[in-house]
């Protein structure tokens, strides 16, 4: 984050330094002192032109020289304001990057989600297959069963017939008793 505006970056009063070419101008590194710089040279020159004089010189260079601390107060202060928009702006995108990156986790999650409720319709589509297969299954042995009965109950009889010496074809084995007898031993599956 932009740090607040600091005095280094207005003017570092132990660093400046004066030249000693007779003209005694000031140099220094922060933007109060850039801008004294060129309003120095500036009204220097109107001086030295004459148009400037005694005390409207002094006038003029304390008005500027209040200008330029304005305005580089402003200008920092600005520049501050700045990098600090542009480092929420960044923090805001690596916000929106990882609310991104969160909603991508979540659809997958979703499609795994809707994924696994396909795989659990199918197997309950097969659960309900098998347990129709088993009801079946199970039709078919009690029916096997009750044949099986029926075919030892008929054969009983006939032994019985062949011992008793009535023939096969007396009224134990007519059509209507064998129906009767098959009702009652082998129901519809």
């Amino acid at each position: 984050m932009a740090d607040i505006l600091t005095n280094a970056d207005l003017t570092v009063a132990d660093k400046l330094q004066v030249s000693q070419d007779g003209l005694f101008t000031v140099h220094g590194a922060g933007t109060f002192d850039d801008l004294m710089e060129a309003v120095t040279k500036h009204v220097d020159a109107q001086f030295t032109l004459g148009r400037l004089q005694g005390a409207e010189y002094a006038k003029v260079y304390t008005a500027s020289m209040q200008a330029a601390m304005s305005n580089a107060v402003q200008y920092l202060l600005g520049r501050s304001n700045a990098e600090l928009i542009a480092a929420q702006i960044l923090e805001i995108e690596a916000k929106i990057l990882l609310l991104d990156k969160q909603g991508d986790k979540i659809d997958a999650e979703i499609s795994l989600l809707e994924a696994k409720e396909r795989t659990e319709a199918k197997q309950v589509e097969v659960l309900e297959a098998q347990a129709d297969m088993i009801a079946e299954q199970a039709k078919g042995f009690l029916w096997n069963a009750n044949l099986k009965y029926f075919k030892t109950t008929v054969d009983g009889q006939a032994v019985n017939a062949n011992i008793e010496g009535v023939g096969v074809t007396d009224s134990i084995f007519s059509t209507s008793n064998l129906e009767a007898a098959a009702a009652v031993a082998l129901p519809d599956p």
